[in-house]
């Protein structure tokens, strides 16, 4: 299922029947209660469209989908509304971008940090706008041009225009984008070149080079732009904007010569006028919070030898952190997420009685602490502090793994999966206790307070038969605070709404 949002009143679900035919449902808000259900037909000169993305704008369920056009190779993006009867309106056409077989060409994305033709809308925050960009690279003839479209809450096109970006889209990287309540598309992301790898053996590799901010008029196409120039590396980066209209940068940031240690914020006006920038290093004691006794005992060796020899102790430094969330504070202060994420792959070779043989491979997902970074709106740095967290899945792409934020004022709670035996102390459970509690599955609040502390509670607990658990990167926090939870089991899946 995939929960397009609600409306105060409905929370709108596309959701697939055992047929897999698609079903547009509304559930009530304040109960649950399935109200309407429809088969959601959505058709284009009577050819069947393909469904991408729900959003809710201007309080009504809107739909994306798109059309191949293979004859024409050209691939088409319609923009539908949705009535209070849940019958699909007519499609609205939005942009197209050239089609040359083995997928589409290359468009932004307006969420997370990948690159994808998926998301095909940037939705103002006030809902105001509706920008689209499409890339016109055609086979053998890559192009910095994009045509985009501006329309209103209504889906009426304001303006159209030709927006020529400094560089070809297989030469960028866009780490975030977003657009902005004043209507102006914000682009965060860097330049790459080609170079040769270190080592015996000599590979050309992609390496990244110069970072941009670009900052899109959505009416006209002209853009401006600015270098962000740093005196620390940058591993990860991602923007926000805020209620205000100010630009807030945010980073994870190393001195050492892998893994993480520091954080750092831009602030730039939407002038691109920068405003103010801190660096916050990380102090050992801290980043040593999330190490195990392993670790730990580790890094002491490494500096007692540095000591015995007069040296200065080894960097410590976060391993495997990936930036997850930027999110804007009732105050307009800013708190970074960056959760410990990774991958082992296993592989088992057997050989049957005549001689074939066979590898299998096992994919194990890991999703760890969580480290927050707090600024102020003006982009000082306020607290720090890390959420104690283990998940471990296999073959599941950690369907069921990481967190989602929600604001609560000033407060912010991190919701995600945890098993019941991480909440208790151990030694004092009998083994079938242990064994039981290692099995079931607890959903965690955990609240960030406004002064950086940490208050932690259950949220609700999930019967062991049922083997539900929250899938947190399909949950969310609507814009009138209401939280969205969607939860799944190999039998089913479910709703529920926390109303803060």
């Amino acid at each position: 299922p995939s929960v397009i949002g609600q409306d105060g009143d409905n929370i709108y679900v596309v959701r697939y029947e055992s047929s897999k035919k698609p079903l547009i449902s509304a559930y009530k808000t304040n109960n649950l209660r399935s109200t309407k259900s429809a088969p959601l037909i959505i058709e284009y000169k009577g050819k069947k469209l393909d469904f991408i993305e729900g959003y809710i704008i201007n309080n009504q369920p809107i739909l994306a989908t798109k059309f191949y056009n293979k004859k024409g190779k050209v691939v088409y993006f319609f923009a539908h509304k949705v009535d209070e009867n849940l019958k699909v309106g007519p499609p609205i056409l939005v942009g197209s971008v050239p089609f040359f077989g083995g997928g589409i060409s290359f468009s932004y994305s307006s969420r997370g940090n990948t690159v994808s033709t998926e998301d095909i809308f940037n939705v103002s925050a006030d809902g105001q706008n509706v920008f689209g960009l499409f890339n016109q690279s055609s086979k053998g003839s890559p192009s910095k041009d994009y045509k985009s479209v501006l329309l209103d809450q209504n889906l009426d096109k304001i303006a159209d225009a030709t927006v020529s970006l400094p560089y070809l889209p297989e030469n960028f990287v866009t780490l975030k984008q977003e657009l902005g309540n004043d209507g102006r598309l914000y682009i965060l992301g860097y330049n790459t070149i080609k170079g040769k790898s270190s080592g015996i053996i000599k590979r050309e590799e992609i390496f990244r080079d110069h970072i941009w901010l670009y900052a899109v008029d959505t009416e006209n196409g002209e853009i401006e732009k600015v270098e962000i120039e740093t005196s620390v590396d940058v591993e990860q980066m991602s923007l926000k904007v805020s209620e205000n209209g100010n630009i807030f940068i945010g980073a994870l940031t190393s001195t050492a010569e892998s893994g993480m240690n520091g954080s750092m914020c831009i602030i730039y006006d939407n002038a691109l006028n920068e405003l103010n920038r801190t660096i916050t290093p990380f102090e050992s004691d801290f980043i040593k919070t999330t190490y195990t006794e392993k670790q730990l005992k580790k890094q002491e060796k490494k500096e007692r030898k540095a000591n015995s020899k007069g040296k200065a102790a080894p960097t410590t430094s976060f391993y495997n952190y990936d930036m997850r969330h930027i999110v804007e504070s009732k105050d307009g202060s800013f708190t970074v997420f960056a959760e410990q994420y990774y991958v082992i792959v296993t592989s088992t070779t057997t050989t049957n009685s005549n001689g074939t043989t066979t590898t299998s491979y096992t994919y194990h997902y890991y999703y760890n602490d969580i480290i927050a970074v707090r600024y102020n709106r003006d982009g000082q740095y306020i607290w720090k502090n890390v959420i104690e967290k283990r998940q471990h899945s296999i073959n599941d792409f950690g369907f069921y793994s990481s967190f989602f934020p929600i604001v609560d004022g000033n407060d912010i709670g991190v919701i995600f999966n945890t098993k019941e035996i991480e909440n208790l102390d151990e030694d004092e459970l009998s083994r079938s206790e242990k064994k039981a509690a290692s099995r079931k599955t607890i959903c965690m609040n955990v609240t960030l307070t406004n002064d950086g502390g940490i208050d932690k509670e259950e949220l609700f607990s999930f019967d062991e038969g049922e083997k539900l658990q929250i899938a947190p990167k399909y949950s969310s926090q609507t814009a009138s605070g209401d939280v969205v939870i969607f939860a799944k089991s190999r039998k089913g899946s479910k709703i529920g709404v926390i109303q803060l």
